[in-house]
């Protein structure tokens, strides 16, 4: 199963190379405006996965703002099919600084089970694929550690994931005089 999710992943992050290698007559200037301080991101994610035979399906919706460019602090909310309840936490993004319409960014999360227990952690890297100013398709690859513990026993799970989703810049008002 891992090399049919690692085949999708590569076709999915080589697409989005092709796309935007495409020759154009003139040359395009990006808005890199969506990136500057104060601007709020919001979007989600998905991923589906096969841990131990058991097939996973987790979303996550978050929300952010850009404390300087290039850097965004925020929350996200996560759901987990398995059996889990709701699960926040904060959450940080760092976009390398480039002139195309594609971004390379890092990503990590904190998060706090509802019913509580111990946190879990996750750290990524992904690519933001901007379809237009304001608006991304980003691809993530993430490794994320959890640890879940009772009375009884205690236990721990790595895991490796891959995630689709779309975020929206909406940047902050410019002030005319």
């Amino acid at each position: 199963m891992f090399k049919k999710q690692f085949f999708v992943a590569l076709c999915l992050f080589t697409s989005s190379f092709i796309a935007h290698s495409q020759a154009s007559e003139t040359p395009i200037k990006y808005n890199n405006n969506y990136l500057d301080k104060g601007t709020w991101l919001i979007g989600g994610n998905l991923s589906y996965l096969n841990s131990s035979g058991a097939d996973i399906l987790y979303g996550s919706l978050s929300g952010a703002k850009m404390i300087s460019k290039n850097v965004a602090l925020g929350a996200n909310i996560l759901y987990v099919s398995s059996g889990s309840n709701t699960i926040l936490g904060p959450q940080a993004r760092y976009y390398f600084n480039n002139e195309r319409s594609s971004k390379f960014f890092l990503l990590g999360n904190v998060n706090f089970n509802t019913e509580g227990g111990s946190p879990n952690y996750s750290v990524g890297a992904g690519l933001a694929n901007f379809v237009s100013d304001y608006v991304s398709i980003d691809i993530t690859g993430n490794y994320g550690n959890s640890f879940n513990s009772n009375n009884l026993s205690s236990s721990r799970s790595n895991l490796i994931s891959l995630l689709v989703g779309l975020q929206i810049y909406l940047p902050k008002k410019k002030q005319t005089y």
